[in-house]
C-alpha cells in the first residue's frame, strides 16, 4: 500500500472518527441504553472516505486500526456503509472482528452482535440471524430490538404460529408495536383457517387480534366476514361500525360488507343512509359510486345521473365520471353512444393505471390493499387512496 495514501487516509479517517464519535457520544449522553448510532448519520463523509481511496486501501487501513472505544464507531459506521452498499461480506467482517477484541465492552458488545445479526438478515441467513438474536434476548437493553428482528425473521419466512407465539410471550402486552404485529399474525391465521372453511377457528383468532390490538381494522373486517359467512348480517353490521373509530381511513374497505348485510337483511336503505353518514365524514370515490349505485336501484337512472352531475362538480372523479358514462349509454343516441363508448374505454386505461392504495410510510403504491407493505413491510402502513 502506497504510504502517502496510507498516512492521508489516516488523517481523513482521524477527522471522521473525531465527527462521528463526537456525534456519537452526544447521543449517549441523551440514551439510556448505551449504544452508539451505526445508522449512518454521515453518509457525505463516508461517501468521500470511499470516493477517495479504493477498497482495498480502505481494507488495509481497516486492519491496521486499532480497536477501542473511540475508534468504534468509525469501525460501526464503515460497517453499515458496507452493508448498505450490498458488500455483506466486509461488514460481516468488521463486526466480527469487533466481537473477537476484549476492548469492546458489554455494552457495545451487544450492539455489534446486533449489527452482525443484520448482516445475517441482509444476506438471507435466517438461521444465523435467529440464534443471534436469540442470545441477545436476555440483554434488557436490546430485548425489545432484538424480539423485532426476531419476529421480521418469522414475517419473511410466513411462520405465523411461531410469530404469534413469540410476541406474545416475549413481549410486553404494554408494547403498541409488539401488540400491532401480534395482531396481524393472528389475522394471517385467521385467513388461512377462513380459506379451509374453518369459521369458528377463524372468529376466534380475529377476536384474539382484537383483543390484542382494539385497533386493529383487518381484526374487525375479518371477524365481519366470518359472520356475514355464518349468516350472522346484524352482528356483521355492529362489527363494522368500529372501523370508523379504528381507523377511519379503512372505512371505505368496510363497504361491500355493509352492502351485502343491508342486502340480505332486505334494507337497501338503510345501506343509503350508511353511505349518507360516511359521505358526511369522508367524501370518497367509492362512496360517490356506491351512492350512485344504490340511487339507480332504489329510484332510478336518471336520479342517480344527476346526483353524480351534481357531486362530479364538487368533486372530480376519473371513477366518477366513468360511472356516469356508463349510466347514460343506454340512453344515448345511436352515434354519440359509440363515441361515449370510446371515451369510457380511454377513462378505463387511465384509471387503470392510476394507484388505489398508498404506503403512508415509504409511498408504495398499488391496486391491492396489502396489510404488510411490500416495500417498507410496515403493517397496516398502505391505506386506500380515497379519490381516483
Amino acid at each position: 500500500m502506497d504510504m502517502f495514501a496510507l498516512w492521508l487516509l489516516i488523517a481523513v479517517a482521524v477527522g471522521l472518527g473525531w465527527v462521528i464519535g463526537h456525534h456519537q457520544r452526544l447521543a449517549f449522553s441523551e440514551e439510556s441504553s448505551g449504544s452508539i448510532d451505526s445508522s449512518g448519520e454521515h453518509p457525505l463523509a463516508l461517501s468521500y472516505l470511499f470516493e477517495a481511496f479504493d477498497s482495498p486501501t480502505v481494507d488495509s487501513f481497516v486492519e491496521q486500526l486499532e480497536i477501542n472505544e473511540r475508534s468504534a464507531p468509525l469501525y460501526l459506521a464503515i460497517a453499515n456503509y458496507y452493508r448498505k452498499q450490498g458488500d455483506l461480506e466486509r461488514s460481516t467482517l468488521i463486526h466480527q472482528k469487533l466481537l473477537g477484541e476484549s476492548a469492546i465492552q458489554d455494552k457495545l458488545a451487544s450492539q455489534v452482535t446486533f449489527e452482525l445479526s443484520q448482516d445475517y438478515m441482509a444476506a438471507g441467513l435466517y438461521d444465523r440471524a435467529e440464534s443471534v438474536l436469540t442470545g441477545l434476548l436476555k440483554d434488557a437493553d436490546w430485548h425489545e430490538r432484538s424480539l423485532l428482528g426476531l419476529l421480521e425473521i418469522y414475517e419473511r419466512e410466513r411462520d405465523w404460529v411461531v410469530a404469534r407465539e413469540k410476541a406474545l410471550t416475549l413481549g410486553s402486552r404494554k408494547n403498541k408495536r409488539i401488540n400491532k404485529r401480534a395482531a396481524h399474525y393472528c389475522c394471517e391465521l385467521a385467513e388461512a383457517e377462513l380459506r379451509k372453511s374453518k369459521r369458528t377457528n377463524a372468529r376466534d383468532l380475529a377476536k384474539e387480534a382484537l383483543s390484542i390490538d382494539k385497533a386493529c381494522v383487518r381484526g374487525s373486517l375479518l371477524l365481519a366476514r366470518v359472520e356475514v359467512e355464518t349468516g350472522n348480517f346484524q352482528a356483521a353490521l355492529n362489527v363494522l361500525k368500529q372501523i370508523e373509530h379504528q381507523d377511519a381511513s379503512y372505512v371505505v374497505e368496510s363497504l361491500d360488507l355493509a352492502q351485502e348485510c343491508c342486502i340480505q337483511l332486505d334494507q337497501r336503505e338503510k345501506f343509503r343512509r350508511i353511505l349518507d353518514y360516511v359521505w358526511e365524514r369522508q367524501p370518497s370515490s367509492k362512496v360517490l359510486i356506491k351512492s350512485a349505485e344504490v340511487i339507480a336501484q332504489l329510484e332510478s337512472t336518471r336520479e342517480a345521473t344527476e346526483f353524480l352531475q351534481s357531486k362530479l362538480d364538487e368533486f372530480p372523479s376519473l371513477t366518477g365520471l366513468k360511472v356516469l358514462i356508463e349510466l347514460l349509454i343506454p340512453v344515448a343516441d345511436p352515434e354519440p353512444k359509440r363515441w361515449i363508448r370510446v371515451v369510457k374505454g380511454v377513462m378505463e386505461n387511465i384509471i387503470h393505471q392510476e394507484p388505489t392504495y398508498r404506503c403512508e410510510n415509504c409511498g408504495f403504491a398499488g391496486h391491492t390493499l396489502h396489510w404488510q407493505c411490500p416495500s417498507c413491510r410496515q403493517w397496516a402502513a398502505v391505506k386506500p387512496l380515497l379519490w381516483t
